[in-house]
């Protein structure tokens, strides 16, 4: 990226109408093509495998019991924890709650394990401050 994107000096505000009703995608192409024309914008996408955490199930087929199924897809849930690090006024160490690595097996029946996932990214290739108005 040029430094002008990021030092803060510039900074841009687009104010743009559709005429009509335009839907979100037709919008988004608007904006592209403003993007395009206004600062030579071009862009692409692409997918790379990154780290990331995951939630899994701590014991495979069983959830905890404040993991319950929603009745239209997906699960609610209620997840109570502390994670206290501050010093306590008497000088003594933090009292340690539940943690949130606990709170999740415990409650949820749920485990945070590292893992390397494909992530969509958005890559700016060409970029050029635009000329006044």
């Amino acid at each position: 990226m040029p430094s002008w994107v990021t030092s803060g000096t510039y900074l841009y505000a687009i104010d743009a109408r559709a005429k009509g009703d335009a839907t979100k995608d037709q919008v988004r192409l608007m904006m592209q093509s403003l993007l395009a024309s206004r600062f030579k914008l071009v862009v692409h996408f692409e997918t790379r495998e990154v780290s990331a955490s995951v939630l899994t199930l701590a014991s495979p087929g069983r959830t905890g019991p404040q993991l319950r199924p929603h009745s239209e897809g997906a699960f609610d849930f209620t997840l109570q924890y502390t994670e206290d690090t501050a010093p306590n006024p008497d000088g003594l160490p933090p009292s340690l709650g539940t943690t949130l690595t606990s709170a999740l097996r415990e409650q949820l029946g749920l485990k945070v394990v590292s893992s390397r996932e494909p992530v969509r990214m958005f890559l700016i290739d060409h970029v050029e401050r635009p000329s006044e108005n």
